[in-house]
């Protein structure tokens, strides 16, 4: 093979295997949550879309990403209802800082209808 033909046959080699690899998608929470009344800790997201997603393990509930909001009570971006084994998620737009220039931080809230209700909460890009 001559020289010319093997630059083409890496060069589309090379294509092939950059344009083949997958992004992967930011965690930014991931936990565990279990009871009637449970939260993560707090994380800044950006800007852009962000999802909650989750997988219900004993019982049923509600998971809800928040955002912190100064002087007022949180607000729910978005909510999911999981059930022990099933999957849901849900999408919402986030923003980096408030109207003041200060980092936005958000959380997930979940509801469990029992003190043993749990699911696994996760935000991510």
């Amino acid at each position: 093979m001559n020289l010319t033909k093997k630059v083409l046959t890496f060069g589309f080699a090379a294509t092939v295997l950059l344009t083949s690899v997958s992004t992967s998608a930011t965690t930014y929470i991931s936990s565990s949550l279990t009871g009637t009344n449970a939260e993560t800790g707090y994380k800044s997201l950006g800007s852009g879309t962000r999802y909650l997603k989750g997988t219900g393990s004993s019982g049923s509930g509600n998971a809800y990403a928040m955002k912190i909001v100064k002087f007022f009570p949180d607000k729910a971006m978005t909510s999911i209802s999981l059930s022990s084994g099933n999957s849901a998620s849900s999408s919402f737009t986030a923003v980096s800082s408030t109207d003041d220039g200060i980092t936005q931080s958000y959380y997930i809230r979940w509801n469990g209808s029992s003190s043993k209700a749990a699911a696994d909460v996760k935000l991510t890009d």
